[in-house]
């Protein structure tokens, strides 16, 4: 008898076993794919998936970047009197020119709104504190770079010149349009409000960003190179005092 109870419980103990591994293949069949184990490590993506997902993120910390560049710092919604007094008079500003080098406005070129041209072909940078406000590659030269940056300078504001002969600043005047070139616009002194649908030359890529106050409510890469690497087009609608950025376009129109 004891025999017999030794080889019935051998018994199951060998059916136990082989019934297992059955099991769990039946279980990755019926689902797809295996659920890990506490502790497994899963297996790694592959390649097309990984680098999908790399080139999504360079994307969108690359429109970051642009938005927070372009700001240099917050924005007031909106001009006083005024302050859009000051900004049509626009008489700190005078007729400059520089050569390469480093420079600080209220020092070397007084405050103002300047039309921004370049002799030659180099690169333009503009930093509030160490943020770049202006980065751009300013051009005589048809079809590379930019061949005009409108900015307001600030005090204590930092120019960077290289590449270029020299580059002149000429007061700008203040006017609306409906076909903006680089550099930063307000919405109502510029242009006037309104709902459009904005476009960039053909053979153009460049970034259009529109804020509200400091908050870029749009922020858009431009383009009519072929390259499809951003839109054709933007439908916007505009409010006064919002700032318009725009940045490596010859032009924008309004439409």
């Amino acid at each position: 008898m004891k025999k017999m109870c030794i080889l019935f419980i051998m018994t199951l103990i060998l059916l136990v076993g082989c019934s297992s591994p059955s099991e769990k293949a039946a279980t990755v069949e019926e689902t797809g794919a295996a659920t890990p184990e506490a502790g497994a490590t899963q297996a790694p993506e592959d390649e097309a998936s990984q680098s999908k997902k790399e080139t999504s993120k360079k994307k969108a910390d690359k429109g970051s970047s642009n938005a927070e560049n372009m700001s240099g710092g917050k924005l007031a919604k909106g001009l006083t009197k005024k302050q859009k007094e000051k900004r049509k008079d626009n008489a700190s500003a005078k007729l400059t020119t520089l050569n390469p080098g480093s420079y600080k406005v209220g020092l070397d070129i007084p405050p103002g709104r300047y039309a921004i041209t370049g002799n030659g072909t180099g690169n333009f940078l503009v930093f509030n504190g160490k943020n770049p406000i202006a980065n751009e590659i300013l051009s005589d030269d048809d079809g590379f770079g930019v061949k005009k940056i409108t900015l307001d300078l600030r005090k204590k504001q930092k120019i960077r010149i290289e590449g270029l002969n020299n580059v002149t600043f000429t007061p700008a005047k203040t006017k609306r349009s409906n076909t903006l070139s680089t550099g930063t616009w307000i919405v109502g002194l510029d242009i006037k409000a309104g709902s459009y649908t904005a476009t960039c030359d053909k053979g153009d890529t460049g970034n259009l960003i529109v804020y509200d106050g400091d908050v870029p409510r749009v922020n858009e890469i431009l383009d009519r190179s072929g390259m499809d690497i951003g839109v054709k087009k933007v439908k916007l609608k505009l409010s006064d005092g919002e700032t318009i950025a725009i940045s490596k376009l010859s032009s924008v129109t309004f439409q």
